[in-house]
């Protein structure tokens, strides 16, 4: 094959995944309907007959338990993270006050993932085959964050992000 031909396929190639648009991520329904109780312990909680106690003294506490916060992943986001071939580049992550997604602007192009927060830490799929899994895990100063981006395409890049 020459050179002239192998450069047009090559070029035709490139165009063509240009122009190919990302699918949306699949849609998930959420039953409302509670699980059912075994019967076997339906049967006991039949058969349960109350116990009468006395009552007692209500005790006071000055000081209530304070409830844990769940993170704060909201808001605007800023931060340099390597991105493998693609270079080391300026990302800001604008993550809706649930956490549920993510919009990822770099070098002029934005991208919306669905997120799932798990515990303190929020991730997500992007790429063109979803193939970069990323982590976003926000710091006790609720100013920064660590990031991480990987992929078994080379994308592993890791940073500090920080709130706008």
């Amino acid at each position: 094959m020459t050179g002239r031909r192998w450069r047009g396929m090559v070029a035709c190639l490139a165009l063509w995944l240009l122009g190919v648009k990302r699918l949306p991520a699949p849609v998930e329904e959420l039953s409302d309907t509670p699980t059912p109780r075994p019967q076997a312990e339906a049967k006991e909680a039949a058969r349960a007959k109350p116990v009468r106690t006395e009552p007692k003294p209500m005790v006071k506490h000055s000081v209530a338990p304070s409830p844990v916060q769940p993170p704060s992943f909201g808001g605007k986001w800023v931060g340099t993270i390597s991105q493998g071939v693609a270079g080391t580049m300026t990302v800001t992550l604008t993550i809706n006050p649930t956490g549920t997604s993510v919009i990822e602007n770099s070098k002029g192009a934005a991208f919306t993932h669905r997120s799932t927060p798990v515990g303190s830490t929020l991730t997500w799929k992007a790429g063109w085959l979803n193939e970069i899994t990323w982590t976003f895990t926000p710091n006790s100063d609720g100013a920064t964050a660590a990031v991480t981006s990987t992929s078994s395409y080379g994308v592993n890049g890791s940073a500090t992000f920080r709130r706008q």
